[in-house]
Parts: C-alpha cells; structure tokens; sequence
C-alpha cells in the first residue's frame, strides 16, 4: 500500500475493475458489470480534482507542467508497453486484411482520441470491421485525458480574485459543469446513444461529481452513514444485476452508479470501523485495486487476441482467462506501471519531459502507420475488397440511415416498365436487392427499393441497438413508405427482414401479421423472404486468417446445415404462422441456397458469399436469381396466383437498363 493511499477508495477501485472484468469475460450475473467505468470516473474526479483543489488552496496556484508530468508518468509507459504487445500479436495473430484497422485504431489511441474514433464507427451501419477491436476499451483513457486538459484551466481561472474565493469559485463552476454536462448527456443519449457514450463533453459530469464530494465533503452522522453506505452497496448489486446493453446508457440511468460511488466514497473517507469500511479495505480488494489501472489496460487485448486462438471458452475457461488478466495486470503494475512512475527521467524539468514525451507519442503513432498500409498478397487485398464491396441501391444512397425519416424515389431495373415491385424492409432486404435488381432488367419490371437501416417492415415498436432507445424515427419512415406504396399500386411487394433484432418470436408474428392485414386491406400482392442466416463468424475475418494460415476458407468457416441458430428456426415458425392466416401471401424460403448436403458453405472458388456475418455479397446475391424467381413462380403457381406468376416470364424484348432516377 502507497503512503497516502485510503485503503477503502483503492477497495473501491478493485470493484470497479472487477465488475468491468466479469462483464467483459461474459461471466453470468455481471451484464451490468459495464458501469464499473463510471465508478472509476467518479473516484479520478475526487482524487485528482481533489488535489488541484488542495493545490490551488496551498499555493495559490496550479503547476500546471508539473500536472501533466505526473499523469504521463502514471499512464503513458504501461499503455505504451501494451499498445506495442498488441502490435506484435495482431501481427502474429491476425491477417493482414485485418491489420488497417487494427492499426489505425492503435494511432488513435496513442493520440487519446481513440474514443472519437469509434463514435464514427458505432454508427457506421456499414463500417468495415468484423471483431471487437483489442483496443476498444481505451475509449475511456481518452475521456479522462481529455478531461484532464479542460479541467486544470478552470482551476487556474478560479484562483484568478481574492483568494479567500476561490473553493467558492470552483464549486459554482462545478456545479454548472455538472449540469450542463449531465443534460447535454440526457440529450445526447436520446439522439445518439454512441456520441454520448464515448465523448468526454457528456461524461464531464461523472468526474464533476467526484470533484465536487471532494471540495464540498458531505459530512453526516454515524447511521446516516452507515444506511448511505449500504444503500449504495446494494443498489450497486442491483445495477450490476439488472443493467444489460438494451439500457438507454449513459443518459439518467448513469445517474445510478454515479451516485452509489459517490455513497461509498463517503463511507470509504469517513467511515474506520464499520462493516461496509473494513470490508471496502480488505486486503485482496486494495491489491486488486492497486493494480486496477494495469488490470484494465491488458484484460481487454487478452480477451481478444485469446479469441482468436480458443473462440469459445466455457465456464473454465472463462475463469482461467479473468485469472491470466489478474496476473499479468499485476506485473505490468509491479515491473511497468510503479517503477516508471517514480523514477522515469525524475530530473528532467516537467516542461522538457512533457515535450520528450509527446514528442515520442508522434514517433510512435507515426510507426504505427506503416502496417495499415501493407495488407499481405492479392488474396488478402480482394478478400479486403469484397468485405466493402455493397448493393448498387446502398451505393446509390437508396437505403434509408438511422436518422432518416424518409428515402429520395429510387428506381431501379426497367425504369419505364408498366409492371413494378417494390422490395421493403430493413438492411436484409438489402440482401435480395441484386437478385430482384437483375431480375427487374430481364423481366421488365421497375424496381422500387424501400430500405432502412435497422428498420423492418412489420407493424410494431423498434428497439434500436445502435441508438440505445425507442426507434421512433423507424416508425416514421415506414409509415410513410407504407403511403409512398399506396400511390405506386405495386404488382408486388417482397417483404425481407433481420429475424434476430425484433423482440423475440412473438412479437415478430404479430408484427408481421398486422402489416400483412395493412397491405391486404390496399388488395396488394405481397411475398414474404424467409430471413437469410446469421454465420457464427465474420465471414471476410475467417477467410482471410485462413488464407493467410494456408486453410481452405470453407473448411475453416463453414457452419453444419444441422445447426439451426443461423436460421432462427424459432422465429421462422412464427412467421410460417402469421402467414397461415394470410393465405394469399407468398412465403420464399430460400435456404436450401445456402447450403450443400450437411454443410453450408460461405465461399464459392474464393469469392465470399457474406461480406460479414449476416450480409449477403452482391456478386453471391446476384447469383440466386434464377432461383428467386423459380421459388416465386412456384409459390405464386401453387396460389394460383395468376399475376405475380406473369411477373417472372421472360421478357420478350430488350430491358430498359438505365441507372436509378
């Protein structure tokens, strides 16, 4: 135990991480684990805005140089050491056409920018990443750092006046710090869950409360401390519990393990003999927290580089890969982290050593240029040109993006054709749009495409997993896709959708069912795609560690056809149902597609069939015209459906193949 150090805030820290550790290994009980961050915001705000408060009291003034010095001390040589071991394990452990994002990731992460740098990528619905990246918990380094060079000036503004002032200042600029934040932060997660997330301008407000139980200390009673301090225990337990990924986070539910945190500091600052005190100071929990900053740092990357090599690791497993975390997190603090912290270059003048240090930050960031740009042999470079290969309508901007409540008209296929359908739903009606597309130019028809990202055509509520929140602009759009239909009378329209990201089986049958009834009710034809499979892997990952390893890609991707989780058999019989009391409508199961006897393949002679794990690739879509319009011709056939079996006889004369208007 460093001198100086409360034993029950070091206690703190080892819950913290030690929440955010289970979540991460998936362990059962901890889906709320996650908010073992916000608990380390808090406690950095009391500790350090803590100490530039006592500073500024004492002095009268802030070093600032000296400030910077000391937190490049404590954080650069153990985060440079672990950046530079992933370096060499994404080398050894990951393709080349994997490497431009690792890469790039790794130099946003140098800079502390790495948080700004996947708030682009969460919302990109069609980024080019397929794993988990090893460096995606540094998101709150980042914050922190930056915080950390906003704050130290508003405590230099803050002694600016009579000295006697300047806690009165800070507070006042606190609290307004906090409530600007923690409403921006409201707002912010209601429209763009991950901007709030992982920028530091709506986190401000965690780090501000910590401050703020720092120079303004709450003091209380022995029993109102002591039901405050388990109050805040078992509403901690409660949040770990009950929290999960679904939760409009942060927004006001981080309010929740802001202010059990703020509860325990309380207890661990003012409380000796207690319980919950002694409890909070046991030894193994301090240790743990000692080290927390390490155990962070490494668990994440040995998570993911452990994955490569043991995809699914059971109970066992799982424990043994927290436990490895544990020890190497230990080392790095007790060989990295200390060491350097006391005696890297003490004798330099913190202006010169903070100037060494950003000076080596570029000379590493610019190093960590140069792997992104050499992705292996031509295999590795078309496997990386497939996975960004997209549909003409995405290419065309003809599907709709999250905050879009309307889509341009797009037509495709034979643009002046009296005959026309229309294929609506979300980013797996993008699936099928090459098939129809070739379809609409051989047969003449105009093709309408009505697509959206995260967005089905069933009649119900949206969850959106990327907004964190109601998708209330979802029912907007397709309502008004549902009038746009109206006015254009289609002779077809081809519902298609993601089975695995509606509320469960249920309620996909009754949103489909209702829709069905809206679309009878306008005496429009209407086919159903059965939903195409979600593989276990990310298709273009696999194929290119394969090829890299010399593997055959479908020996080492392919999934049994017996496996029935990629096909959502559940829902599938849900909506075989919903489609029973529609009798009219056209139920297309394409899956014997997909796969060949008792395996299903993701690559024909090196070309993928799935630019990630549930998309399919356009030149593979394509493809299964000719077997679209036979599955339609006989389900229309078998209905004795006249016009739309008119639909897929061959056109006599030459299409109209003019690009979209």
């Amino acid at each position: 135990m460093k001198p100086g150090l409360n034993p029950g805030i070091q206690g703190l820290r080892g819950i913290a991480i030690l929440l955010v550790l289970l979540n991460h290994a998936g362990i059962a009980g901890f889906a709320g684990g996650y908010v073992g961050v916000d608990i380390f915001f808090v406690i950095s705000g009391y500790l350090i805005g803590g100490l530039l408060w006592r500073e500024g009291q004492r002095a009268g003034r802030i070093a600032i140089w000296e400030f910077y010095a000391r937190r490049i001390r404590r954080l650069f040589p153990a985060n440079a050491v672990l950046l530079l071991a992933s370096a060499g394990a994404a080398l050894l452990l990951l393709a080349p056409e994997e490497w431009a994002e690792v890469f790039s990731a790794m130099r946003a992460a140098l800079l502390y920018v790495i948080n700004l740098w996947f708030t682009g990528r969460a919302t990109d619905y069609f980024a080019a990443h397929g794993a988990a990246s090893p460096f995606l918990h540094l998101w709150s380094l980042a914050v922190e750092e930056q915080f950390y060079l906003v704050w130290p000036w508003l405590v230099v503004l803050c002694l600016k006046g009579p000295a006697e002032r300047f806690t009165r200042r800070l507070r006042w600029v606190t609290l307004a710090v906090a409530v600007m934040s923690l409403a921006a932060c409201v707002v912010a997660t209601r429209w763009s869950q991950p901007l709030a997330f992982f920028n530091m301008p709506f986190r401000m407000w965690e780090f501000a409360a910590g401050i703020a139980l720092a120079i303004t200390p709450l003091r209380v009673g022995p029993s109102a401390r002591a039901l405050l301090g388990w109050l805040s225990a078992g509403a901690l337990v409660a949040v770990t519990l009950l929290m999960d990924e679904h939760r409009p986070f942060p927004g006001l539910w981080a309010l929740l393990p802001v202010l059990c945190a703020l509860g325990l500091l309380v207890t661990a600052t003012q409380e000796a003999d207690g319980v919950l005190a002694r409890a909070l100071a046991w030894r193994p929990l301090v240790t743990l927290g000692n080290c927390s900053y390490s155990v962070y740092l490494w668990h994440w990357p040995l998570l993911i580089f452990s994955a490569v090599l043991w995809p699914q690791p059971d109970a066992a497993g799982k424990a043994l890969l927290v436990l490895a975390s544990f020890a190497v997190g230990w080392a790095s603090w007790r060989w990295i982290e200390e060491p350097c912290r006391v005696g890297w270059l003490p004798a330099w003048r913190p202006a010169r050593f903070v100037g060494l240090t950003l000076g080596l930050t570029a000379a590493l960031a610019l190093a960590a240029g140069l792997p992104r740009h050499w992705s292996g042999d031509e295999a590795q470079r078309d496997i990386a040109r497939q996975r960004s290969e997209r549909p003409a309508s995405v290419a065309a901007g003809c599907h709709a993006r999250f905050e879009a409540v309307d889509l341009p008209d797009c037509v495709f296929g034979a643009q002046d054709a009296a005959r026309t359908v229309v294929l609506w739903g979300d980013s797996h009606a993008v699936n099928w749009f090459p098939a129809l597309d070739r379809l609409a130019r051989e047969r003449g028809w105009r093709l309408l495409a009505l697509t959206k990202s995260g967005c089905p055509s069933l009649d119900m509520p949206v969850w959106s997993d990327v907004l964190r929140r109601e998708y209330t602009e979802c029912a907007q759009w397709r309502e008004a896709m549902l009038h746009r239909i109206g006015q254009a009378r289609p002779d077809l329209v081809v519902l298609a959708n993601l089975s695995t990201g509606v509320g469960g089986a249920d309620a996909w049958e009754q949103g489909l069912s209702r829709m069905l009834t809206r679309l009878a009710a306008q005496r429009l034809e209407v086919a159903v795609m059965r939903d195409t499979p979600r593989v276990p892997v990310d298709v273009p990952t696999c194929a290119a560690r394969a090829q890299w390893r010399g593997r055959d890609i479908n020996a080492a991707c392919q999934f049994p056809a017996a496996d029935r989780r990629p096909w959502r058999d559940d829902v599938a019989g849900f909506e075989a149902a919903a489609l029973a009391r529609h009798p009219r409508v056209l139920r297309i199961d394409m899956s014997a597609a997909f796969c060949s006897g008792e395996v299903c393949p993701v690559a024909d002679g090196g070309r993928l069939r799935f630019y990630d794990d549930n998309h399919l690739a356009p030149a593979f879509a394509a493809g299964l015209s000719e077997a679209l319009a036979d599955r339609l011709l006989a389900a229309a056939t078998a209905a004795g459906n006249t016009a739309v079996a008119s639909l897929l006889q061959p056109r006599p004369a030459a299409a109209d193949t003019a690009p979209p208007r």
